[in-house]
């Protein structure tokens, strides 16, 4: 009988049991992990380029400058577009 087959034939150890389901686990958690890789709410360009876009819009509405309402709408759309595009991850 070849050492193989005789591994594979015998009963494993607890330690060997617990170790394999560790390392199961481990490799899980990390599978899981780069699938479904999530980041915070602050570190997404999307919020943040939306949020300067409403106080952009703000300001210039009091300074009165302003662009057409179709101008801002096809701009914010156009950036929305572009950050969906390059975006990995989604948020938490």
């Amino acid at each position: 009988m070849r050492k193989e087959q005789m591994v594979l034939t015998e009963q494993p150890k607890k330690n060997t049991l617990v170790s394999l389901q560790e390392q199961l686990n481990y490799r899980l958690h990390d599978f899981i992990l780069r699938r479904y890789k999530m980041k915070k709410w602050y570190a997404s360009k999307t919020i943040w380029v939306n949020v300067i876009a409403a106080i952009s819009l703000f300001v210039s509405s009091q300074f009165g400058y302003s662009l057409s309402t179709e101008v801002q709408a096809g701009i914010i759309a156009g950036l929305n577009v572009v950050l969906r595009i390059i975006t990995k991850t989604s948020l938490t």
